[in-house]
């Protein structure tokens, strides 16, 4: 049976350690779950970041921001092993990095979208260090 909800052979391959193995095993299996309870169905390639695989879906009214946003802080509320780096620190880093691109090439997004990344990253930051179950 083929999965609905594959990991990516490239981020799969990527870092590879037997406990991101585990995790990458296990993390179909949660998506289905997740994806059962709110009746979301796949729709579209999945795609990868450093820390994230995501997979846009629809649901019953196909609204698919808002599934796709759903599956992901659900799924994201699983802890990733401990060998692979913190969402609190990769959230700093995307930051910065968008804050240098600015300071580089400032009409590249629109300043508002900018802000709100800049401002979603820090608030990301610090709800992950004020809470320990993140």
């Amino acid at each position: 049976m083929t999965e609905r909800f594959p990991v990516p052979r490239e981020y799969r391959e990527r870092d590879r350690s037997p406990r991101r193995d585990t995790w990458c095993d296990r993390l179909p299996g949660r998506a289905e779950l997740v994806a059962e309870r709110r009746g979301l169905t796949p729709d579209g390639v999945p795609g990868y970041g450093f820390l994230s695989v995501v997979r846009p879906v629809r649901d019953r009214t196909g609204d698919e921001a808002c599934g796709e946003i759903g599956l992901v802080a659900e799924i994201s509320s699983h802890p990733a092993p401990p060998d692979l780096r913190g969402l609190a620190d990769e959230a700093d880093r995307l930051r910065t990095s968008i804050t240098a691109m600015l300071g580089r090439t400032p009409d590249v997004l629109p300043r508002a979208v900018a802000d709100r990344a800049v401002e979603t990253l820090e608030t990301c930051a610090a709800q992950v260090r004020s809470d320990p179950d993140c």
